[in-house]
């Protein structure tokens, strides 16, 4: 059956694929994908319209959001069958075609780990903070790392660790210590995975290090980068109290565990430890700023460490900016002087860890990002080059970000766009005023939906307000739809980086 000329040739004729050998054996795991995918929209759209038969609102909203995400879908498949390259495979958002679930375990594993979140969610928002975090923590990573598994079972979890002529993985065989692959990182370059020549050795000596204290094999390497990943869910809060109401924290941390590109994406790329980086430096930033000349001094050394995994956050310069001038207006005008000394100990923090690289290991960050341009320059024509590509790549940006945020937040969003825009509140504005600086200055050519996930967490304030005023049994709603895109786009589309 499963190498009938006329199944081969229907085949053929969707993926605008020729045939090989290989379709014997994918077929049946692209016919079981196909069926599982049949039946979770039928069985989603009746539990859904149940759940709110006297809400004909959120029925609307339902109705909004699978057909939008469905025209995603149906566009994705059109363009992939009668158009190839590497700007069609990332229009409108990166994720190839190909449908596909391994077996009825994998397909139910997400489905269950959801279903007890959202059967105990209004619990588990009134747990202790502890508990709570924990809880959600603990969801995050059994939800990405089940949705992970859909496709191909354990394997999918860790198969873009096995691509070690890509992924920082192939650069371990090179790592025989720290200090050594430090002060060789340089001349070692020329060998490494294609994906680290144009970044600091942060990612590799990250995995060297759980490879030799916790003996992890590629698996336990993917399963540690999400347990690190995932992390970010302690940090997130802490800072995030300081401007939100514990209710609407609580509602937008819920929010964030479930967006899309956290879920799809970090799971299976190292852009998930940076997520978690990233968010404990703001974290440690802000408070030492405000109070502790050593808590600032640490931030400064979290900067270079976070620098050190990945030369993008040299991007959120403004961000910190922000950062600094909103801690500096909070402060009493007799006070700023010890603003200013506890700023200093954060530069310092920052100088002294790469002074220590430099001086005991031999490692230069400003050669390693001079090097790392000028083989980004080798392979990547600037978006420069023409008005027609600099367009291409705003626009496919924009709609990839926003899509992997999640397509029900998108009519939320333009509704209330101007409101965001508060000049006395600019928290809810900085994530929308980053985008525009990532895609003005024209960089980034895509998988923006992996590389900008360290920038997520800035629409949890805007998300969260949007969500304020709803009850809880709509707000599980509004969760269910987001994990209805998540669970359809890893059924349908090839997602791992």
């Amino acid at each position: 059956m499963f190498n009938s000329i006329w199944l081969m040739t229907l085949i053929a004729r969707v993926t605008g694929q020729a045939y090989t050998p290989l379709w014997g054996e994918k077929i049946p795991f692209i016919l079981l994908g196909l069926g599982c995918f049949s039946f979770f929209i039928v069985a989603f759209t009746l539990a859904y319209l149940r759940y709110f038969r006297e809400d004909k609102s959120w029925r609307k909203l339902f109705f909004i959001t699978s057909s939008f995400t469905m025209a995603v879908v149906v566009a994705k498949y059109t363009v992939y069958h009668f158009v190839k390259g590497y700007i069609p495979d990332r229009l409108l958002l990166y994720a190839l075609p190909s449908p596909r679930v391994e077996n009825f375990f994998w397909f139910l594993l997400p489905i269950i780990v959801f279903g007890i979140f959202l059967y105990y969610r209004e619990r588990i928002e009134k747990l202790p903070i502890n508990k709570f975090l924990i809880t959600l923590w603990f969801t995050l990573v059994l939800f990405s790392l089940s949705v992970a598994a859909i496709r191909n079972g354990i394997f999918s979890i860790y198969e873009p660790f096995t691509r070690t002529y890509w992924e920082y993985t192939g650069n371990l065989p090179f790592v025989k210590s720290v200090p050594d692959f430090l002060h060789n990182y340089i001349i070692l370059q020329p060998k490494l995975a294609q994906h680290s020549i144009t970044h600091p050795p942060g990612y590799t000596i990250t995995l060297y290090l759980f490879q030799k204290y916790f003996h992890a094999n590629l698996f336990g390497l993917s399963v540690l980068v999400v347990i690190l990943g995932t992390s970010v869910i302690f940090p997130l809060y802490f800072f995030l109290k300081n401007f939100l109401s514990e209710k609407d924290l609580r509602r937008g941390l819920q929010l964030f565990i479930f967006l899309p590109s956290v879920v799809l994406l970090g799971a299976t790329s190292m852009e998930f430890t940076l997520l978690f980086f990233t968010w404990l430096t703001i974290y440690v930033l802000y408070a030492g700023w405000q109070r502790s000349n050593l808590i600032s001094f640490v931030g400064g050394l979290l900067v270079g460490l976070t620098l050190f995994q990945n030369f993008l956050v040299l991007l959120l310069t403004p961000l910190f900016l922000a950062l600094l001038l909103h801690v500096y207006g909070k402060i009493q005008p007799k006070d700023r002087k010890y603003f200013w000394l506890r700023l200093g100990y954060s530069i310092i923090g920052f100088l002294i860890f790469f002074s220590v690289l430099q001086m005991e290991f031999g490692y230069s960050i400003i050669t390693n990002f001079l090097i790392g341009r000028q083989a980004n320059a080798e392979v990547v024509e600037s978006n420069w080059r023409s008005v027609g590509t600099y367009g291409t790549y705003l626009i496919m940006n924009i709609l990839a970000f926003f899509i992997y945020l999640g397509v029900i937040h998108i009519p939320w969003i333009i509704r209330y766009f101007k409101s965001f825009f508060n000049r006395h509140n600019i928290w809810l504005s900085l994530g929308f005023l980053i985008v525009l600086f990532f895609l003005l200055i024209g960089v980034f050519q895509g998988e923006i939906e992996r590389l900008w996930l360290f920038i997520t967490p800035l629409f949890i304030i805007p998300l969260s307000s949007l969500y304020r005023d709803v009850e809880g049994r709509q707000f599980s709603g509004i969760l269910a739809l987001l994990f209805f895109q998540i669970f359809i786009t890893q059924i349908l589309f090839y997602t791992y980086w």
